[in-house]
């Protein structure tokens, strides 16, 4: 039978932490908090774990999480779904992070990561993002649920969109500064050491990822892959990383951003 956590509202000040361990589980949580902190972390079996962390002056959104308990083909691995759309207003921040913990092992290794971070100090931030596991990789399928994913507006601000894998490589997206930006990543695929930021999911190739931001700021991308590592316009050499930094004023765009590696 499936376990249910109901959903709960938190006004005022609030400091909410959840750890779940029984499988199957189906977790459905919101809250609307003036000042304090939700931190909420859920493991589904050995398969896979969750954890979301927020706080700021209003912040409101919800969190959803199901352990399938259905075992396909006999691996010995559950598939899962863990979900947010989080919201801050009057400075604030929203972190999101899933890992891959178990995995068949004709597919590679496990420990593939995909964390998230929005921040501002005196304005608004908001992140939207699906992320399922299964016994062969990890992908965000955030392409029909959620567009413009990670957002955040303010005299100081901070969006983080990166991936990871279990040996290490992989890619990041970092946008800082004053002003706002918006980036929008309709997919990620995770799967043993390879790794697509920005763009795939098997054979549908969505994609890819964009950048929009305001006023003056950074615009970091970072990756690492040990055998190839390929961007927009870019490849990097085996076993080298890619840095790229634009220092802008008055505004920046990028219409693609996707990230290939292994």
């Amino acid at each position: 039978m499936k376990k249910y956590i109901a959903m709960l509202t938190m006004l005022m000040m609030v400091v909410f932490s959840v750890l779940v361990f029984a499988v199957p589980t189906t977790v459905d949580l919101g809250w609307d908090a003036f000042g304090g902190t939700v931190d909420i972390t859920v493991f589904n079996g050995d398969d896979s774990v969750g954890t979301l962390v927020t706080t700021g002056a209003h912040f409101w959104g919800e969190f959803n999480s199901t352990d399938f308990d259905n075992n396909p083909y006999s691996y010995g691995v559950d598939s899962g779904v863990f979900t947010t759309k989080s919201n801050v207003e009057g400075g604030g921040s929203v972190s999101f992070r899933v890992e891959r913990t178990d995995t068949k092992s004709s597919y590679g290794g496990s420990g593939q990561v995909s964390y998230d971070e929005v921040w501002s100090i005196d304005g608004t931030a908001f992140l939207a993002r699906r992320t399922s596991t299964n016994y062969a990789s990890q992908m965000n399928n955030n392409y029909g649920w959620a567009t413009n994913n990670y957002q955040a507006a303010g005299s100081q601000y901070g969006v983080l969109h990166s991936i990871a894998t279990g040996d290490g490589d992989g890619a990041s997206i970092n946008v800082f500064g004053n002003g706002s930006a918006v980036i929008n990543a309709p997919n990620d695929q995770l799967g043993g050491n390879a790794f697509r930021l920005g763009i795939g999911n098997g054979c549908t190739n969505l994609g890819p990822a964009t950048v929009a931001a305001t006023g003056a700021g950074t615009y970091e991308i970072m990756a690492v892959g040990v055998h190839e590592l390929n961007g927009n316009g870019w490849t990097a050499p085996n076993g080298a990383a890619y840095y790229a930094n634009f220092i802008f004023n008055g505004g920046f765009n990028s219409n693609d951003t996707d990230i290939d590696g292994n």
